[in-house]
């Protein structure tokens, strides 16, 4: 369990990032999250160990190495198709679309049993709400 200010248990070295999809993609590939730090009010910093745990495969376990990971995805010399660079777009592309939903307003459907379905915004009057709600019940 990670508790945001606690401090990290594994002897380091360390690998510290700010970005939440750069934390996950690392812990895909074996780096347990340490610790949750805060910066500030906005940026949270997340600990966790330089070196991966090993990955075994047919033959010799890989160790990944955060930091190469980390300065190969911002210069771009990791391949497209590296685990880790597929991870921080997965993230990032989440994180994205988590903002974007998170700022739009709910829309309210009506449906009557027939044919008939009406949407409206939310945030709509209560006039409009109920015209609408009429209108998919076949009352206007």
């Amino acid at each position: 369990r990670l508790i945001p200010g606690q401090p990290a248990t594994h002897p380091g070295p360390y690998a510290k990032v700010t970005s939440l999809a750069k934390a996950a993609a690392l812990a895909t590939l074996g780096f347990p999250v340490l610790a949750i730090e805060p910066v500030d009010d906005r940026i949270t910093r997340y600990v966790l160990p330089r070196l991966s745990v090993p990955m075994l495969n047919a033959a010799d376990p890989i160790i990944y190495d955060a930091a190469q990971l980390i300065g190969g995805e911002a210069d771009e010399s990791l391949l497209v198709t590296h685990p880790f660079r597929i991870a921080c777009l997965a993230g990032k592309t989440w994180l994205d679309l988590l903002a974007i939903v998170g700022d739009d307003a709910a829309t309210l459907m009506f449906r009557s049993a027939g044919t008939r379905s009406a949407f409206v915004h939310s945030q709509a009057d209560r006039d409009t709400i109920d015209r609408s709600e009429a209108f998919a019940a076949g009352r206007s």
